[in-house]
């Protein structure tokens, strides 16, 4: 959509993620508001990306509205371990 050339990279979740942006071995990730709101205002990364729609919790987050048709989707699940009984 934005014509950006970008190359994807599978990280064991947001834990891994923080350390390559911030040693700047990854430039961008996508992440979800809590955690990255917190690294930003503490100063350890950079804020480049906003919400999808206006969030009043954070009214310092911009939506994104240069990107027509954007649009992003989470999905969490939580799953018992192997053997837990039904």
């Amino acid at each position: 959509m934005t014509k950006c050339d970008m190359v994807g990279m599978c990280l064991i979740g947001i834990g891994d993620a923080f350390p390559r942006i911030i040693s700047n071995k990854v430039q961008l990730i996508f992440d979800n508001l809590p955690s990255a709101l917190e690294q930003a205002r503490g100063g350890t990364v950079a804020r480049s990306a906003y919400l999808a729609q206006a969030w009043p919790g954070v009214p310092d987050v911009p939506a994104i509205r240069t990107v027509p048709g954007f649009e992003s989707v989470g999905f969490y699940g939580i799953f018992p371990a192997k053997g837990h009984a039904a």
